[in-house]
């Protein structure tokens, strides 16, 4: 199997979702305010829970990513606990305009990212867009979605949001060797060890994470699919 790198590889304004369209509903928060927000226990526990959570094979070539199935246990177990006590948290004392159940069945990247950038503020206006669902990641740096909301206070907004997004938006690896992908592109690798190199390739082996492994199953083998290696050059 053969891969190549290059090619596989504030005073903010919030927006509650209205049926139908996208519309605005001002959350007034003081920029010392936010900061206190995302100081704040159940934030800080959360982002713990991220740098624990994240995934790498320790090559220097592969950033860590964070698997989907580890975010969506997550935020799902317990009736979305943690999900609530991080909405409430940002909207205390107001009713919270988004549920969490809408946020863990196609927003939860979103939210990931957007916890990431320190722009919570901005979930109801993608959640009021299903042009801005999980499902459409990654955006393309020179293709704003027309729907991204604005913001005036933050002129690097989306490239911010652009940069983030890959260490949640993982391909699945295949056997289609003709197929491309995006540099950005994190590679789901756990394991990556060099086993030789020659003039022009470098051949490693590989593990990868299960979720994404998409390479047919051998016919004879004593490894589970968690842990299968792979050669790549």
């Amino acid at each position: 199997m053969r891969f190549n790198r290059e090619l596989l590889w504030d005073e903010p304004v919030s927006l509650v979702r209205r049926p139908g369209r996208c519309s605005t509903s001002p959350v007034v928060m003081s920029q010392s305010n936010f900061h206190h927000l995302y100081l704040s226990e159940p934030f800080q526990t959360f982002y713990r829970w991220l740098e624990e959570n994240y995934k790498s094979s320790g090559h220097p070539e592969d950033a860590p990513f964070l698997p989907h199935d580890l975010l969506s246990d997550h935020l799902e177990s317990n009736e979305c606990k943690v999900l609530n006590t991080l909405l409430s948290s940002f909207y205390q004392g107001q009713a919270v305009p988004i549920s969490a159940k809408g946020v863990v069945s196609a927003y939860s990247k979103i939210f990931c990212i957007l916890i990431c950038i320190g722009k919570i503020d901005s979930l109801p206006a993608f959640m009021g867009c299903d042009d801005l669902n999980d499902q459409h990641l990654p955006f393309k740096l020179n293709d704003r979605p027309s729907q991204f909301p604005f913001d005036p206070t933050a002129p690097t907004f989306f490239e911010e949001f652009c940069h983030v997004q890959w260490r949640f938006c993982l391909p699945a690896i295949d056997a289609n060797c003709s197929r491309r992908l995006e540099k950005d592109y994190v590679l789901p690798f756990t394991k990556r060890e060099q086993i030789a190199q020659g003039a022009s390739a470098t051949i490693s082996t590989i593990e990868i994470y299960p979720l994404y492994n998409a390479l047919p199953s051998l016919a004879v083998s004593s490894y589970t699919k968690a842990h299968r290696a792979f050669c790549i050059c």
